[in-house]
């Protein structure tokens, strides 16, 4: 269940300790071990609170002044967290922005600027994604709410993670699923 999370995403960053346990001959199968197990670890993850991270990327943007006010637009329209600017030749803007926002960035810069700002990016790390950035959707089949990222107020799945099931519509007409429980 590690795996696949609560939600179907991977979990990581997991120290277990068995204080007590007991073995009988007829009750004590892996069966029932592993369902003790998952049971344990669904109880252990939703007391824990747990979040969805999501890929970061440092990002230098590099941008002749006249161009400032648009790019920083542009940038704070990405979640883009400034870090650090400098004037050089050009104005440096130096920060940390979500690998989702970057996709479709420099195009978009050179938009804003007649081609003229460049941006160099790096893997980051990982921070929790935005509270705002996602839905709470119940899968019927696995009888349990999960959390799932949004792309553009869109969820990113129709699907349940865990087990591949539509989740549900309440208007057999309507393509929104449905919401938490």
């Amino acid at each position: 269940m590690s795996k696949k999370g609560l939600w179907g995403f991977p979990v990581g960053g997991i120290l277990v300790y068995v204080f007590d346990g007991s073995y009988h001959d007829l009750d004590s199968t892996a069966a029932v071990s592993e369902k003790a197990a998952a049971k344990a670890f669904e109880t252990a993850m939703l007391a824990s609170h747990p979040v969805i991270l999501e890929p970061t990327v440092s990002c230098i943007v590099c941008v002749p002044e006249e161009y400032m006010p648009a790019v920083f637009g542009e940038l704070n329209h990405r979640r883009f967290r400034v870090t650090n600017t400098r004037k050089m030749h050009f104005h440096e803007i130096e920060g940390i922005v979500p690998h989702s926002e970057v996709l479709d960035l420099l195009p978009n810069l050179a938009l804003r600027t007649g081609g003229v700002a460049y941006c160099s990016m790096h893997p980051e790390g990982y921070e929790k994604l935005p509270e705002s950035l996602t839905t709470d959707l119940y899968c019927s089949s696995c009888k349990r709410d999960m959390r799932i990222p949004l792309l553009d107020d869109i969820p990113l799945t129709d699907k349940c993670l865990i087990c591949g099931t539509t989740f549900d519509s309440p208007d057999l007409d309507a393509s929104v699923p449905v919401l938490k429980r």
